[in-house]
């Protein structure tokens, strides 16, 4: 049944005043009730939020569409005779209908005439739905879950926010306002940022509109102010929210006291550069001091091979000894210099990277090694398609040597040395790896940690030459360039020593020798 109330005077006009429309935000946008104003030509120019959730359906695709439209139903009941008869007559009614094959139940629908700017004037009509369904309305739902998500989100541990469509913050949970002391008054729209350091401000705030503005995911760090006064540092994570039909609603985010994770990086960081100082004062002061002691070193040698040139035929056997051992001596310490300053050269100097063939380098080591390999009768295999790789061409070179050396130096007794170099399948596509091979004495397993570190020698009374400083050198070469050394070895068997390095392409190398 309706029951309608004449009222006064002129026709409606198309469309609605921006008075009117504000009007029906305010007090019909976030009803419970579904509600929407249709115009003199009954176009639809307002929908709630309740009336898009009943539908389903964007308010985009409600809005300027005529009644008949959205509701199909509606030519086919006496509500649009009512309606029509409204619109002309400016009389208001209600009643029970169903506007929609869906509706269920009692379902009341009232109208009322919306006045004009002009006196008397008539722009249309609000039309409120409410249904009985016998269950929850949509909004009632939504209302419902809403509840249900403040009341997680307060009991939560973590720092909660939530903002709406022009960014301002419409939520903070309860943990969020007891970590800074303030109500949620203070801190909605963007009263949180007085709560921000005021170095971290303007990066925070540039960095969620950044996100905002893009509709994706961000996260910062920032310092916030808690409510005894410390400020802490917080990792802020917010991603963008949307409706089920996929509007855009805002940002949720949540946030986490790292204050701890931050002074221990800091820490660390702090102890990582006093180290590095230290590492720097060391390897120069071991530059500076192996370079002033090549002098006297060099008067002690000097003198030495004169005093044996001059008089060793009248010394006794002896001190001819004394003499042999005094020569030694200065030679191994001559090595152990030359060796120093080598390692401070690799660490000190910028790496010049360019394409270096590693075909050439080894054709130039093993001419360098020729008279070596030749006294010991060895065979080197060198493989063709060595690669192409970006280094410093003077490393790389070193690297090789020393690594072929050692391969040479630590044979077997009665045994010829061989070793094979080659190149192989590093397991990813940015290295290839160069791989030195031979029938050495091997390296004990429980040393492969140590082989690496300068001035570590297992071999020192079958091999006295060296000063365990070259495999250090090597590793430092590697890491010039990114790469990385591993070595196998089984005593009396052999070794075999991996070298990854950024790779260019294979080319073509040099024949076994």
């Amino acid at each position: 049944m309706q029951r309608e109330t004449p009222i006064s005077d002129p026709a409606p006009a198309a469309g609605l005043s921006k008075a009117v429309t504000r009007w029906l935000e305010l007090a019909y946008g976030s009803g419970l009730y579904e509600a929407f104003a249709v115009d003199g030509s009954r176009r639809i120019r307002f929908v709630n939020t309740a009336l898009e959730l009943a539908c389903s359906r964007k308010r985009e695709d409600i809005l300027g569409r005529d009644i008949a439209d959205i509701f199909p139903v509606y030519r086919r009941t006496s509500w649009a005779e009512h309606l029509d008869h409204a619109l002309n007559g400016r009389h208001s009614f209600s009643g029970s209908c169903f506007l929609d094959p869906a509706d269920t139940g009692n379902v009341t629908v009232s109208y009322a005439p919306l006045p004009g700017e002009m006196p008397g004037a008539i722009e249309g009509g609000l039309i409120v739905r409410h249904a009985s369904y016998g269950r929850a309305s949509p909004m009632e739902q939504l209302r419902e879950t809403e509840d249900r998500f403040r009341a997680m989100a307060n009991s939560s541990p973590v720092l909660l926010w939530m903002a709406g469509t022009d960014s301002l913050c419409t939520f903070f949970n309860q943990t969020w306002l007891t970590f800074t002391g303030r109500s949620m008054d203070e801190e909605t729209g963007m009263g949180w940022a007085e709560g921000v350091h005021p170095e971290d401000l303007q990066s925070c705030v540039d960095t969620y509109m950044e996100a905002f503005n893009a509709r994706k995911e961000f996260r910062m760090t920032y310092r916030l102010r808690r409510h005894d006064g410390e400020f802490r540092w917080i990792l802020d994570t917010g991603v963008p929210r949307y409706s089920p039909r996929g509007e855009f609603l805002g940002y949720i985010g949540s946030c986490v006291d790292i204050s701890e994770r931050m002074e221990a990086e800091t820490a660390l960081h702090e102890t990582l550069e006093r180290l590095s100082r230290s590492n720097t004062e060391l390897e120069r002061f071991a530059y500076v001091a192996s370079h002033d002691l090549q002098e006297p070193l060099l008067k002690v040698s000097s003198f030495s091979d004169l005093l044996s040139t001059d008089y060793g035929k009248t010394l006794d056997e002896e001190a001819r000894s004394y003499l042999e051992r005094i020569q030694q001596a200065s030679k191994r310490m001559r090595t152990l210099i030359d060796d120093l300053l080598a390692y401070s050269r690799v660490r000190n100097t910028a790496c010049v990277k360019e394409a270096v063939d590693m075909g050439d380098v080894v054709a130039e080591v093993l001419s360098d090694l020729d008279v070596r390999i030749q006294q010991l009768g060895a065979t080197v295999h060198v493989a063709k398609g060595l690669p192409l790789i970006e280094g410093d061409a003077v490393q790389l070179r070193q690297l090789l040597q020393n690594l072929v050396s050692n391969a040479l130096k630590f044979h077997r007794p009665g045994v010829k040395p061989v070793v094979h170099i080659g190149a192989v399948n590093s397991g990813t596509g940015a290295t290839r790896a160069i791989l030195i091979a031979d029938n050495g004495i091997g390296i004990d397993a429980r040393f492969f940690d140590q082989i690496f570190e300068p001035f570590k020698r297992l071999h020192s009374r079958e091999y006295p030459e060296g000063s365990g400083i070259g495999l250090a050198i090597c590793r430092r070469i590697v890491d010039n360039h990114d790469g990385r050394i591993e070595v196998k070895s089984e005593l009396g068997v052999g070794t075999e020593f991996l070298v990854a390095l950024p790779i260019g392409r294979p080319t073509e190398s040099c024949e076994s020798v």
